[in-house]
């Protein structure tokens, strides 16, 4: 869907990313190739960016003219890109077009100043990317449908979801009061949903009603199957559309809990729940015994729970949901890097699984999975930190024996446990066998090439906080590749 966006909106878009999701300054030749354009054009982005949203971010360039990305404190990109979609005429098209379905098109032409041809060419590039998520704009009638209503409902809420984030409201139903009927839920069936779910419950009740109103209605999926709550489910949307003035009638009644409590519609059959409650239940345990960690009893209920939502949120809106944000992408870079053993783990447990079950568990929702199994899995960062073993580093000085331990209380402050000093303040290494090197780490403040050179780490005098924070990366990297090569699961 980005795609509809123009080229100078993506172009910023995949700028801004490629910044983003690297600690370090990239060299602009680089970014020019990474985002298919000339050197210039991504200085003149980048100036363009900084222009228009110089609360939010700076680019900063260095001696070399290589730049780097930094947040302001109290803002986040997902502002811009949020900014970029509401400015795009062509998401104003796709906004009145679900607000107004059938819109003459002459007036659609005013409101967007746009003439005919420029109002054709915007629907036909919206096209393009709805239809690979089972919509279109009918040019006819001017008006958004999909091959299941659902998927149109789903889609809409995301995307008002994206573009407006938590704290607004794009419509002009009540606010208060659907967030009323929120908490309602919320409490009557127990959901224990956080802020953000009640958010998107709200949104997708706001899209549902609206639809309704304008006399959409998803198919009917009841059959015979048992839905838990069914009676609480029925009180309960008669009161919503009675506070919304629509008329009460068995097919707008089912429509609304079909489309507000899509997860209890989404099984085939009892045995479907089963089945797949046992397979993540099964890839869970991989993970346990590959790991050697533990995952207390609630956790294991909610990662259960958290597992079986992805599978039922497939099977309601087999697409991706996001148009320019990807929210859980860069939650998910950030686990890889501080994480990497069990990132490897869980990614070889969901490619064994999606080859398996033909489910995208890996190629479609493994950003989610890791991002959200930190959440649901009570004390998985600190289990897998103590899965790491200390380094042992040895530490030594040209400036002596005092000198030398200053530079392990540093090492000591910052990596308290991760670690094994051995302090040598009078060692020669010229003087020492290469092969008596046994340490995983040398830490000094001077170079040699006596000590390999991807074993030795060189502080300054006094270690800078930058040194030391490479340091760290290095110290964690040494870590986790040593762990990687004890687990048989991946070798």
């Amino acid at each position: 869907m980005r795609h509809a966006l123009s080229s100078t909106n993506n172009r910023q878009i995949e700028l801004i990313e490629l910044l983003r999701t690297t600690n370090n300054y990239i060299p602009v030749k680089i970014i020019a190739k990474k985002v298919d354009a000339v050197p210039k054009t991504v200085l003149s982005d980048c100036l363009e960016i900084e222009d228009q949203w110089s609360d939010i971010v700076q680019i900063e360039k260095n001696s070399s003219g290589d730049l780097h990305l930094t947040e302001k404190d109290n803002h986040t990109v997902h502002e811009i890109f949020s900014d970029i979609l509401k400015e795009s005429p062509t998401f104003q098209l796709l906004e009145i077009l679900f607000f107004h379905p059938g819109i003459l098109r002459t007036d659609l032409e005013k409101e967007l100043f746009l003439s005919s041809s420029s109002l054709y060419r915007r629907i036909v590039k919206l096209n393009d990317g709805l239809e690979k998520r089972g919509l279109q704009i009918d040019r006819n009638n001017l008006t958004l449908i999909g091959d299941d209503e659902q998927h149109v409902r789903v889609f809409m809420a995301e995307y008002f979801l994206e573009v407006y984030d938590v704290y607004e409201w794009p419509f002009e139903l009540d606010q208060k009061m659907i967030f009323a009927i929120v908490d309602r839920f919320n409490q009557q069936f127990k959901l224990e949903l956080n802020f953000l779910q009640k958010t998107e419950f709200a949104f997708l009740i706001a899209v549902s009603l609206i639809r309704q109103k304008q006399g959409f209605f998803t198919a009917s999926k009841r059959g015979s199957l048992p839905v838990p709550h069914l009676e609480n489910y029925l009180a309960m949307v008669r009161d919503l559309m009675t506070q919304f003035s629509l008329p009460i009638t068995e097919k707008g009644q089912n429509d609304l809990i079909q489309s507000i409590f899509w997860y209890d519609f989404a099984w085939d059959n009892p045995e479907e729940e089963v089945r797949i409650e046992r397979l993540c239940d099964s890839m869970l345990a991989l993970m346990v015994n590959a790991l050697g960690i533990s995952i207390p009893e609630q956790s294991h209920t909610n990662c259960i729970l958290f597992l079986k939502s992805i599978y039922t949120s497939y099977k309601t809106y087999p697409y991706e949901k996001y148009i320019a944000y990807n929210r859980e992408l860069y939650s998910s870079l950030t686990i890889q890097r501080d994480f990497a053993v069990f990132t490897k783990v869980l990614e070889k447990t969901l490619k064994d699984q999606e080859a398996k079950s033909r489910f995208p568990w890996y190629s479609m929702y493994f950003h989610i999975i890791l991002f959200k199994l930190f959440i649901y899995w009570d004390d998985l960062p600190q289990q897998l930190d103590n899965l790491r073993q200390p380094v042992s580093t040895e530490v030594c000085s040209d400036l002596g024996a005092k000198h030398a331990q200053l530079l392990a209380y540093y090492l000591e402050k910052n990596y308290h446990g991760k670690v094994l000093l051995d302090v040598q303040p009078n060692k020669v290494y010229s003087e020492v066998a290469p092969d008596s090197l046994q340490s995983d780490l040398y830490v000094t403040n001077f170079t040699t090439p006596i000590i390999p050179k991807e074993k030795l780490f060189v502080l300054e005098d006094i270690p800078t906080a930058k040194k030391l924070s490479s340091l760290g990366r290095k110290i964690e990297e040494y870590r986790m590749n040593t762990l990687i090569q004890q687990l048989s699961y991946l070798n």
